[in-house]
């Protein structure tokens, strides 16, 4: 896969949604531990190749520390 296919679909899709789920976790990690929520919203079309596993693996990882860690609470979601 050609690296501007990475670039483009992560600077469009994985980071403004990594950059919202970081807003409202009210910024508490690095922007890196929201990308794999970023990458997630991606799965139904098929990114499989756009993202190397070892990168597949460490947001994964990160974003199991958001999820253990977070004080979010979508019911107060304005």
């Amino acid at each position: 896969m050609p690296i501007q296919s990475i670039l483009y679909t992560t600077e469009k899709y994985a980071k403004p949604i990594a950059i919202a789920i970081r807003k409202l976790d009210s910024n508490v990690y690095p922007l890196d531990y929201y990308v794999g929520f970023g990458w997630d919203g991606l799965r139904a079309y098929a990114y499989t190749g756009l993202l190397s596993n070892e990168d597949s693996n460490r947001f994964d990882e990160l974003k199991a520390v958001v999820l253990n860690n977070t004080n979010f609470d979508p019911r107060n979601c304005n």
